[in-house]
């Protein structure tokens, strides 16, 4: 049973796949702003259908991933940025 518990435990070694977000930001931004287009070209036909409201959505998570991709692009040049750099413990 110990060894179950602990097996269950473990981490695989895996690397992380982006880690500072800056292509999901990206990504999503596109997608986003993909939609807004398709939207706002069938903006008749939601809105006849009462469905009109999915266009502000559409524009609303365009203007996020804007500011979040702005934001993880700082964070990026920030953390890779010569100041920011601490020294190593062997240093």
């Amino acid at each position: 049973m110990d060894e179950l518990q602990h097996h269950a435990l473990v981490q695989a070694p895996v690397d992380p796949v982006d880690e500072d977000g800056v292509a999901a930001a990206f990504v999503g931004t596109a997608v986003s702003a993909l939609a807004t287009v398709v939207m706002w070209w069938q903006y008749a036909w939601l809105d006849a259908r009462g469905q009109g409201w999915w266009l502000w959505v559409a524009l609303t998570a365009t203007g996020s991933g804007v500011l979040f991709s702005a934001y993880a692009r700082w964070r990026k040049r920030q953390r890779l940025s010569p100041a920011t750099q601490r020294p190593s413990v062997e240093e």
